[in-house]
């Protein structure tokens, strides 16, 4: 693998866009998805900032600079990503995020950057990334379509559920992921075979009681 993935913590971070036109839409409205607060810095002559992007600042998802990226906005960043269209201002944004050790990525172009974002799978808490390292982006959406028909909708608050009693013994973890899973996917988890913290196989075939 020439690119290796992982999973950045984002949460109290901030996400740095430089750039306000379409194409950091996109990439936007995929950090959304996290819990990380977006920076947007604008400092393109005869571009428009996005109408999008003023919409969600007045609903305080975004907050827009309207002057370049600077060393200091760094601090507390978890990567960003440069899609100005001047060239100036994307070798600068580059040069100040190189100097401080933070990941970018340049839209739409591979060469420049120094991460790549794969096709995500949200069913957060579970999230699948499926990346092809910028070789075949169809492949990448083929693949996610077949996982999103794998994964229910609710999987989500299967892991949810689960990590709610982390904490209790391995025996009742599993009884309970057991129900849980019973209990969303009914008939087609009407079984579960486990082992108990004891070596001692269990089984689970009923719904949680309503």
């Amino acid at each position: 693998m020439d690119y290796f993935p992982i999973f950045v913590a984002v949460n109290s971070r901030q996400v740095l866009l430089v750039g306000a036109g379409e194409d950091c839409v996109h990439k936007a409205r995929l950090v959304m998805k996290s819990s990380a607060m977006i920076h947007v810095f604008h400092d393109d002559d005869g571009v428009e900032i996005a109408a999008q992007f003023q919409a969600w600042q007045d609903q305080g998802k975004v907050i827009i600079h309207q002057r370049m990226v600077e060393e200091d906005d760094c601090h507390n960043a978890a990567f960003a990503f440069i899609g100005t269209e001047h060239e100036a201002n994307r070798l600068q944004a580059r040069a100040i995020f190189d100097d401080h050790g933070l990941l970018y990525a340049v839209i739409d172009n591979k060469a420049e950057s120094r991460f790549i974002t794969p096709a995500l799978v949200d069913r957060d808490p579970v999230v699948v990334a499926i990346g092809t390292e910028g070789t075949g982006p169809i492949i990448a959406r083929d693949i996610k379509a077949k996982i999103e028909t794998l994964l229910h909708p609710k999987t989500g608050i299967v892991a949810k559920a689960a990590g709610l009693f982390r904490a209790r013994g391995y025996f009742t973890k599993r009884r309970i992921a057991a129900a849980v899973l019973v209990g969303l996917f009914g008939s087609s988890c009407s079984q579960y075979s486990g082992i108990n913290r004891f070596g001692q196989k269990h089984q689970i075939s009923r719904p949680i009681p309503t």
